[in-house]
């Protein structure tokens, strides 16, 4: 679905193969991800395809089928996406103005959890404080984007969170990728 701006690819419950068979221009903001998150969904190829910022798994609490695969979350958030369950969120409402999008969940204190491995404990206990004279891009720890630092990503990036790279070829060479939307 486009609405200008911003995409959304709604995937139902297809696995790998019916994956491999798009083609074209796959980008989206916005990815429903195929069969309830399970292991035969989302490939790293396909996810790259996407390039998705955020990424939406419908699935029951402690459903019998152990959906979502740890290693489907793993893919996703090793992409840069924010992961939104049904499970842990309850309903997932995005709006858009076909510029901008917003996401509200029922549960909004529940944050989605690393399902593979916990995020790393840092060992600094006072984070020192950037700004913008570290650099001219900004990443964050906890994605693998690049970013202006007038992005609207970039501004909601935790200062704690905030990786400064002095050019494209600095941030590139930590592998990050750059933003879709701002293009740095």
């Amino acid at each position: 679905m486009d609405t200008g701006d911003i995409e959304f690819l709604f995937t139902g419950d297809a696995e790998g193969p019916a994956e491999a068979a798009l083609s074209g221009n796959l980008e989206a903001e916005i990815l429903k991800v195929g069969h309830h998150g399970s292991s035969t969904s989302s490939s790293a190829a396909f996810i790259n395809k996407v390039s998705p910022e955020v990424a939406i798994i419908c699935v029951g609490a402690d459903n019998s089928y152990g959906h979502p695969a740890g290693e489907t979350v793993q893919r996703l958030q090793n992409a840069g996406a924010k992961v939104y369950r049904t499970d842990l969120n309850g309903n997932i409402v995005i709006t858009t103005d076909g510029k901008s999008y917003k996401v509200k969940t029922q549960r909004a204190s529940i944050t989605p959890q690393p399902v593979v491995q916990p995020a790393p404990v840092k060992t600094d206990p006072q984070p020192t404080p950037v700004s913008i004279s570290n650099g001219k891009f900004v990443g964050s720890t906890k994605s693998n984007k690049y970013y202006y630092p007038d992005c609207r990503y970039a501004e909601s990036i935790s200062p704690e969170n905030a990786i400064w790279f002095i050019d494209a070829a600095d941030a590139q060479a930590q592998g990050y990728v750059p933003c879709g939307v701002c293009k740095p």
